[in-house]
């Protein structure tokens, strides 16, 4: 069985960003982040907070479009709900009540 390409992309995606983080500080490099750092008030919103905005700015220097943080969350939204009828087409037919 084939591996859709979407997945194929989340787990580099998914790869990419642990690699971020370390639990141990004398193994910080300079493109890292503390695990522990994100256990510490809001930090964990604010993680959040610069992975949309680093979604949005590779979406918008790959497409050449000027969406805002909210405008990308949108289309996020639309991606999930074509994502999700896809694997669930009896959702379509309205066999399934939502």
């Amino acid at each position: 069985m084939e591996v859709e390409k979407n997945i194929e992309y989340a787990n580099q995606i998914a790869i990419s960003i642990k690699n971020l983080f370390v639990e141990n500080i004398e193994q910080k490099t300079p493109c890292c982040i503390d695990f522990e750092e994100l256990k510490k008030e809001d930090n964990l919103t604010e993680f959040f907070i610069g992975y949309l905005k680093a979604g949005t700015f590779i979406f918008n220097k790959f497409t050449k479009q000027e969406k805002n943080n909210l405008e990308f969350t949108h289309l996020l939204n639309q991606l999930c709900v074509q994502d999700f009828l896809k694997d669930n087409p009896e959702r379509i037919k309205g066999e399934i009540e939502l």
